[in-house]
């Protein structure tokens, strides 16, 4: 496997330890009402007891896992033309970010249960907002492939739409991120935060559409083998 994915595997084994531990070593310092939900304000909506707390904590440990079998299974079913083992580092990569990212939120959920005054909330918003500007930066370098990336009819039928839309939204995960980021550091309002991931989604769709159409124009017809 590539070292990423070790890495992922042993992240998963830390995060599930360190949840294990908090509820069999610690479990008699929670509270009665343990938080398990948050809404778009940050603020707790849904509590638990210790009774049930173990089934919310053990859900991204799963998510964690999930992102490991699919980073070692997905390339192994890929179809020829959209082999991962061109942007393999890469694609490991993103992986490991996502899963940095659910370390991180499971992080905040454990420190906020114990302490209902640590803002997992807002912790939350942070690590969204670091995770998609790690994630802009590299985003650029996905090629063409059915799991990951900006999948859309236009892009999936040309490379050249491909690798520009990626460009385009490398840079608009990057400026969600920063959005995100602060929102979460400066307790903002949510709302903008998504408003700007929902136009940002929305346009660089809209973007890989009017570029296809661009180059079916100019007589640059793209094909799958292109």
């Amino acid at each position: 496997m590539n070292r990423y994915a070790w890495i992922g595997w042993g992240l998963l084994t830390v995060v599930l330890a360190v949840t294990l531990t908090a509820y069999w070593g610690y479990a008699d310092r929670l509270p009665e009402q343990i938080p398990v939900h948050w809404n778009a304000a940050g603020e707790a909506d849904r509590f638990t007891t210790s009774e049930y707390v173990l089934q919310h904590w053990l859900l991204m440990p799963a998510i964690i896992a999930a992102v490991s079998v699919a980073a070692v299974g997905l390339p192994k079913i890929s179809p020829q033309e959209y082999r991962i083992e061109r942007f393999s580092d890469t694609w490991y990569q993103i992986m490991l970010i996502t899963q940095v990212m659910m370390a991180f939120f499971q992080i905040s959920i454990l420190l906020s249960s114990f302490d209902p005054n640590v803002p997992a909330g807002r912790g939350i918003l942070v690590g969204i907002g670091v995770g998609f500007m790690l994630l802009g930066n590299i985003l650029g370098r996905v090629r063409r492939n059915f799991w990951m990336g900006i999948r859309t009819p236009w892009t999936l039928s040309s490379e050249v739409v491909w690798n520009r839309t990626h460009r385009v939204g490398g840079f608009l995960f990057v400026l969600m991120g920063l959005v995100g980021l602060l929102t979460g550091l400066f307790n903002w309002s949510i709302w903008p935060f998504l408003g700007i991931t929902l136009l940002g989604s929305l346009g660089v769709c809209l973007y890989s559409l009017i570029l296809y159409k661009r180059l079916e124009r100019r007589g640059e017809m793209p094909s799958v083998g292109s």
